[in-house]
């Protein structure tokens, strides 16, 4: 489970670095290149939505966990302290619930991946191709990739 919430910090720190980088690029380009903006905010909302699943956005306080839906990632963390705090072996309850929240995590990891390796990618070579300022100056580095 530690190995899930692993991937789940991992993928949120991606999709907002990724975020940052498209937000960036679609300040950048204009009139000839709106296309490049319009994918890039196509790919942004797909990236939130991804994000929105793992993590609960709208959190600002510790109340907030009763007003919206929790993430996989605090569905992880209070797994992991249930299981923890028991001198006992998980229940099968506790076991069946861990992975089908593993299988979740899983999910929309290679969601991401796919959307990094297919649109992403595309957005950022047609940008690197068109010579956009942003990209120009800041070239793909290979971890954003990941």
């Amino acid at each position: 489970m530690t190995r899930s919430l692993s991937l789940v910090n991992e993928s949120v720190n991606q999709v907002r670095r990724l975020r940052r980088r498209l937000n960036a690029l679609v300040e950048t380009v204009d009139g000839p290149q709106a296309d490049i903006a319009n994918r890039a905010n196509a790919v942004a909302t797909s990236l939130r939505a991804i994000e929105g699943v793992l993590v609960d956005v709208h959190q600002e306080s510790a109340e907030d966990v009763l007003r919206h839906p929790v993430g996989l990632n605090g569905i992880l963390a209070d797994l992991i302290s249930y299981v923890a705090a028991s001198d006992t072996c998980p229940t099968a309850q506790a076991f069946r619930v861990s992975r089908e929240v593993m299988a979740k995590v899983e999910t929309e990891a290679e969601k991401l991946k796919v959307l990094v390796a297919g649109e992403v990618a595309g957005i950022i070579a047609l940008a690197m191709e068109r010579n956009t300022p942003h990209t120009t100056t800041t070239q793909c580095s290979s971890k954003e990739g990941r």
